[in-house]
């Protein structure tokens, strides 16, 4: 099995078209190896969540290529990238994505298509690690953000994925939260989860190995520590 996970290839997007056309990203080339800790950092607009979303397979329409295993995920239909973010990626969203008329646990358990007992095992397992099993008949209108952000976490690994995405997962947050959430991420990191999210935080940006700085589409840098 190869150590990267990811190749990008002359990745660009386009939004508009004439005058009012935007350059989300541009001509974007990066490897990233399995096991990485990337956090994916610049200005607003700079193209970091576009950029995201495109790993995630929720843009069709970008140019050049994203190599998943080898696998060009811009090359999909609509099935094989709904089954490759149920499958292979766990997804956690800045405004945490949840279901306000599902439990926490029906929450957890949403990305499985057939529920058996061993999800519910490790949904509970999941729970109790990330100090909210008391939570699990809870809604989420009963919930703090930063017990949110961690029902979002759990439902990212109930499928145990071999990347988490983040699309600011502090971005929500207060200060202790924020660092709640980014010592569980490195939690999981150190399982051999590969993590990638985007942050303006530079705090938290700088506590990762590699940096991908984006501006105005293009990715600027890569630092490594």
């Amino acid at each position: 099995m190869s150590d990267t996970i990811y190749t990008i290839k002359s990745l660009s997007k386009t939004y508009g078209d004439h005058d009012a056309k935007v350059h989300a990203l541009n001509n974007v080339n990066i490897e990233i190896k399995r096991g990485d800790f990337v956090a994916v950092t610049g200005l607003s607009g700079s193209g970091k969540t576009t950029f995201l979303n495109t790993l995630a397979g929720l843009i069709e329409d970008a140019q050049g290529s994203v190599l998943f295993e080898g696998k060009n995920i811009l090359d999909w239909n609509d099935a094989l990238r709904a089954n490759y973010r149920n499958q292979s990626i766990g997804y956690i969203m800045q405004n945490f994505g949840l279901i306000p008329t599902m439990t926490v646990m029906q929450n957890v358990l949403l990305p499985v298509k057939r529920i058996r007992k061993e999800h519910q095992e490790k949904a509970r397992q999941l729970l109790e690690m990330l100090n909210i099993k008391d939570k699990r008949n809870a809604y989420p209108h009963q919930l703090s953000g930063g017990q949110k952000q961690r029902v979002a976490i759990a439902r990212a690994l109930i499928q145990s994925p071999k990347v988490i995405l983040a699309d600011e997962p502090t971005g929500a947050l207060d200060v202790e939260n924020a660092q709640m959430v980014m010592r569980i991420l490195k939690a999981i990191h150190e399982q051999g989860v590969t993590i990638i999210l985007v942050t303006h935080a530079q705090s938290l940006a700088v506590t990762c190995p590699t940096q991908l700085i984006f501006q105005d589409g293009y990715l600027k840098e890569v630092l490594k520590t």
